[in-house]
């Protein structure tokens, strides 16, 4: 190993790792919320939103749905 590859590990071991912020934890919505965003009726959300992947239940009478799945089930779905 060289002078200078032993130096720059040494100064490589020395710095501190800098890691990316974590992310914000995924945002629950409310049925009302998931139905503006995607445009269509809170009556339409109470029938199809059980077949919808990003669905979470918080019990049988309070569903909610995940944000980022949201996006990406737009994404897809939405040229």
């Amino acid at each position: 190993m060289t002078v200078t590859a032993a130096l720059l590990l040494a100064s490589l071991a020395r710095e501190p790792v800098v890691t990316a912020p974590p992310d914000e934890p995924d945002r629950l919505l409310t049925t009302e919320e998931t139905a503006k965003r995607l445009g269509v009726t809170i009556a339409w959300m109470h029938r199809h939103g059980h077949e919808l992947p990003f669905r979470v239940s918080l019990s049988r009478k309070a569903p909610r749905y995940r944000e980022s799945g949201l996006r990406k089930y737009v994404a897809v779905k939405r040229p």
